[in-house]
């Protein structure tokens, strides 16, 4: 907020306390120091924030400012869910990028994040190109800039683990956290996606990291994408066992390349729900440009748990 109109605020803050006599709660934009003593002076009791106005913009030295005031300052927090796959090229990067149009064309404030990418191409400029933050960013619409999708970024097409090692950029829990709570803070729903399958390593030196690290850093619920084709039985109830062991939860499962009239594919989605308690909340067909699911459904899977919670 401007200076001015700060200043028209206070005016209007005085006026409403001498006439009524009431609290005042105010919802404004970033403050400086200056501007927040004038408002407490002023008579503003409660400062209120929102989604946009996030605790990434605020340092420790504004927090304990706040607290000198007396001011209590919550902040909104992102809507966030996590995408498996039961492997690699199972469709996972295609389906979320039509999980994340679904939210964008039902007006949700909708993002992407993926910890780390390998088998990237380069740019004339020899800068490399996240592939599948540019796939989904294409297939949904998003205005999300790409730089804000992806902290590492390798061209190796191999585990990221291995990509990491070959290039010399290990992967650091840190900054994978730091670059998701930004986007966390930003946008409504932030749409994750795993590499590879749940096993799949971020690094494996003297440290070790895993995917399931991070979706546990973050408390996040996890939706499953699986091949319709042959094989995809055990592949479901494995995966599904092992999320359970470790316990995290899974909303539903994706059947990606699927056929409607196929006796493999209707078995295949019978049998991975019997085995696993799961639901087939959706199947993709191979060209489809919608996914075939409620937008309140698909909201629903996404839960309040990213940023700050641990």
């Amino acid at each position: 907020m401007s200076d001015t109109e700060v200043d028209a605020m206070c005016e209007a803050v005085r006026e409403t306390k001498e006439k009524v006599g009431i609290s005042v709660c105010g919802s404004f934009g970033l403050l400086n120091e200056q501007q927040f003593r004038r408002l407490k002076e002023a008579g503003v009791t409660r400062v209120h924030n929102n989604l946009e106005i996030s605790n990434r913009n605020y340092n420790k030295t504004d927090m304990a400012l706040l607290k000198e005031l007396g001011y209590e300052v919550r902040f909104a927090m992102s809507k966030n869910l996590f995408i498996t796959g039961t492997g690699t090229d199972v469709g996972k990067t295609y389906v979320t990028g039509l999980i994340v149009k679904k939210l964008r064309e039902g007006g949700a404030s909708s993002a992407y994040y993926k910890a780390a990418m390998s088998g990237n191409e380069r740019r004339p400029d020899s800068t490399l190109i996240p592939g599948d933050a540019l796939q989904v960013k294409t297939m949904s619409g998003v205005e999300q800039p790409l730089e804000e999708m992806c902290p590492y970024i390798y061209e190796t097409a191999v585990s990221p683990h291995l990509a990491a090692k070959i290039e010399g950029n290990p992967i650091e829990m840190e900054c994978v956290l730091k670059n998701f709570d930004r986007v966390c803070g930003t946008y409504d729903y932030v749409t994750v996606e795993g590499s590879g399958g749940i096993f799949c390593p971020l690094r494996f030196d003297e440290q070790k990291i895993q995917l399931e690290d991070f979706i546990k850093a973050r408390s996040l619920a996890c939706l499953m994408i699986a091949d319709a084709g042959l094989g995809t039985i055990n592949a479901v109830v494995l995966t599904a066992e092992y999320m359970k062991a470790r316990k995290i939860p899974v909303k539903g499962i994706i059947f990606n390349h699927y056929e409607p009239g196929n006796p493999l594919h209707e078995d295949n989605r019978l049998m991975c729900e019997a085995m696993t308690g799961l639901n087939v909340v959706a199947c993709v067909k191979d060209g489809d440009m919608d996914l075939d699911i409620p937008f309140e459904l698909m909201e629903g899977f996404y839960e309040e748990n990213g940023g700050n919670r641990k």
